[in-house]
């Protein structure tokens, strides 16, 4: 299902923008280490609502995306953004290098492991 939201963040321009906010919406509940169940739980509605939602399926509700906002304390521009790199803070650039990790092999994620490490010994105090 990630693997869906994320395909369809990538399609054409108007569709994209479309399933941006909700693939976006996923990605950032996961690098707080939410699931679905608990951000339902919070939030007051069912797990399928949110899995519906973060999928595209069903219309985003705005007072849904104030929630989350409130929640995993982020600001609605950096769902709502067009642009793929995003508005930008700390949360969303790590957000977004979690979800490009996950979809790697377990070699390839030691790999950036092993480069953010070097990165950080090599940088200049």
């Amino acid at each position: 299902m990630e693997n869906e939201a994320k395909n369809r963040a990538s399609g054409d321009k108007e569709d994209k923008f479309k399933y941006l906010v909700p693939y976006r919406m996923q990605t950032y509940r996961r690098s707080q280490g939410i699931t679905q169940a608990e951000m339902a739980k919070r939030i007051g509605v069912t797990q399928t609502y949110i899995s519906n939602i973060e999928r595209g399926i069903t219309k985003l509700p705005a007072h849904i995306l104030d929630e989350y906002c409130n929640i995993l304390d982020i600001p609605a521009d950096q769902f709502l953004s067009p642009e793929e790199g995003n508005v930008g803070n700390g949360a969303t650039i790590l957000a977004d290098i979690i979800s490009e990790v996950k979809g790697l092999t377990d070699e390839e994620q030691r790999y950036v492991y092993r480069l953010i490490k070097g990165l950080k010994a090599t940088r200049i105090k």
